[in-house]
C-alpha cells in the first residue's frame, strides 16, 4: 500500500512535506506527535503473513502499525414515531424497525444508521519501525505480539454512539401569526434526537459517524403520515452547523435534545487521531505506552491498519 493510501479525515488536519517524511496532525487544540521517518518505506505495509515471525527486537520502537478488524453493535428496539399539528396525529411508525422514513437520504440513510458501538479488533499482526526507519513486520508468534498488552481477538478500543431508547412524539400548533409552538418539551423550537452510528458498506474511518432523528410528516399518495427524518453529522457541517449546539436556520430553532458525549459524536477517524486507542509493549518487566495517530484505508471486509506512536 502507497502513501495515497493513507488518509486522514480532512485533507485539512494535516500535512506532509515534499518527501513524505514528515507528517504532523491537529484535531482541535491537539497536536499529535511528529511522524518524522514514519512513511519513508511505506510501500512495504501490507498484511502480514503468519510465516513472518519476528523472534526478537533489541529495542522498543518509535512507532508500531497493527492490523484490526471493525465489528459493530447494531441497535434496535419498538419504540415508535409520531407527529402531531394542530391536535392531528399523522399516527405512528417504528424508530428502528421497518417503517416511514423521510423521501431521499433518509431512506439510505436508516439501514446503515443503527449502529451504538464500533470494536477495534485486533488481529495479532503488524509492523514495528526499526531504527534505519524501515517498516519491520510481525506476526502472532512474534516476540513483538507476545509482549503486547492485547492480544489477538482482542478489543483495541470501542468507540460508542448515541441511541434514542425512548418513543418520541412531536406535537406543534401553528399560531396565525406563523409562529411555531411545540407542546409537551421544555424548550422552544424543532427537536433533534442522536439516532446511532452510520456505518456505510462502502467508506472510510472518517464516514462513520453520529445520525441524529427527528419525527416529521409526509404525504403517500393521497394521505400524510409520520415519517423518520435522520441527518448525519456532517450534514450539518455542510451547512455551517457544530452539531449538537441548537442552531437556527431559516428562522426556526433547533434543539438538540440527547445531545452525545465528545467521545460519541467523533467520527472513528477522530477517534483515532486524537489517540483513543491504546497499547503497550512490556520489556525487561518494564511497560512502555502506544497511543493511535494515524490510520490506512478501511478494505470492504472492514479491515483497517492503526498507527501508534510511544508517549
Amino acid at each position: 500500500m502507497g502513501p495515497s493510501a493513507l488518509r486522514a479525515s480532512k485533507m485539512t488536519l494535516f500535512s506532509i512535506n515534499e518527501d513524505l517524511r514528515t507528517l504532523r496532525f491537529r484535531v482541535g487544540g491537539y497536536e499529535a506527535p511528529s511522524t518524522d521517518g514514519v512513511y519513508e518505506d511505506l510501500a512495504v505495509l501490507e498484511m502480514p503473513m503468519d510465516e513472518g515471525t519476528l523472534e526478537s527486537v533489541d529495542f522498543l520502537p518509535q512507532n508500531l502499525s497493527l492490523f484490526c478488524t471493525l465489528e459493530a453493535g447494531i441497535y434496535e428496539n419498538d419504540c415508535t414515531v409520531e407527529r402531531i399539528v394542530n391536535g392531528r396525529s399523522f399516527g405512528m411508525t417504528p424508530l428502528y424497525k421497518r417503517g416511514h422514513v423521510q423521501y431521499g437520504a433518509s431512506e439510505m440513510l436508516k439501514p446503515h444508521s443503527k449502529v451504538q458501538w464500533v470494536d477495534f479488533i485486533f488481529l495479532g499482526k503488524g509492523f514495528y519501525q526499526n531504527a534505519d526507519h524501515q517498516w519491520v513486520p510481525f506476526s502472532a508468534d512474534s516476540w513483538l505480539a507476545e509482549n503486547l498488552s492485547k492480544r489477538r481477538g482482542e478489543s483495541l478500543y470501542r468507540k460508542p454512539f448515541a441511541v434514542t431508547r425512548n418513543s418520541l412524539v412531536l406535537e406543534t400548533e401553528i399560531q396565525p401569526n406563523g409562529e411555531v409552538l411545540t407542546k409537551g418539551l421544555e424548550v422552544t423550537g424543532y427537536p433533534r434526537y442522536s439516532y446511532g452510528g452510520y456505518f456505510p458498506p462502502v467508506g472510510g474511518l472518517e464516514d462513520i459517524e453520529q445520525v441524529y432523528c427527528f419525527p416529521m410528516h409526509q404525504r403517500y399518495g393521497d394521505t400524510e403520515r409520520t415519517a423518520l427524518g435522520l441527518e448525519r453529522s456532517s450534514d450539518y457541517q455542510k451547512k455551517g452547523i457544530r452539531a449538537p449546539e441548537d442552531f437556527l436556520l431559516e428562522g426556526q430553532h433547533y434543539v438538540f435534545m440527547n445531545p452525545p458525549d465528545p467521545g460519541e459524536g467523533e467520527t472513528l477517524a477522530d477517534t483515532v487521531l486524537r489517540g483513543a486507542l491504546k497499547t503497550s509493549v512490556t520489556c525487561q518487566e518494564k511497560e512502555t505506552q502506544y497511543g493511535s495517530f494515524f490510520y490506512g484505508a478501511l478494505s470492504k471486509d472492514r479491515k483497517v491498519q492503526i498507527y501508534f506512536s510511544r508517549n
